[in-house]
């Protein structure tokens, strides 16, 4: 594959999944308040099973062009040091993801409605949103370095 469609292929995942964190931070998961202690499961199972057909192939994709780019050999360091950059961003984002994000959404799948761990999730996932709007900035520049 060439560098240029390697690098088209790595933001367009990272724009996807970054459009996807800023309305699960800014409008799914603030609608957890919303909704009375009865319907937390039912709107919990929901979210989760849904978004997965949507997330799961999208971080798997992400993870795949990601570890390809980082195997392949760029032209200068500041390239490489955005790719480093960009691939720490992932590396922040599948660790938070997997050992604080789904843990959370378990717990809340086992004890229901609890504004503490509903306040601790959209906090956490403040990690994971800003990981990848700088993963996707990072790749744009890596991009516009390469033209």
């Amino acid at each position: 594959m060439s560098l240029p469609a390697l690098l088209l292929l790595n933001l367009t995942f990272s724009a996807m999944l970054t459009g996807l964190i800023w309305l699960v931070q800014l409008v799914q998961y603030p609608g957890f308040k919303l909704i009375g202690k009865n319907e937390c499961l039912a709107y919990q199972q929901h979210h989760v099973s849904k978004i997965a057909w949507i997330v799961v192939p999208l971080m798997l994709g992400e993870l795949l062009f990601a570890g390809w780019l980082l195997l392949t050999p760029l032209s200068f360091s500041v390239m490489e040091y955005l790719n480093y950059a960009a691939f720490a961003c992932l590396l922040v984002i599948w660790l938070v993801t997997f050992a604080k994000e789904v843990p959370l959404h378990r717990k809340l799948e086992k004890e229901g409605y609890k504004p503490a761990l509903l306040k601790k999730l959209v906090r956490l996932n403040w990690f994971r949103t800003i990981g990848w709007s700088l993963r996707t900035i990072f790749l744009f520049l890596l991009i516009m370095l390469y033209l």
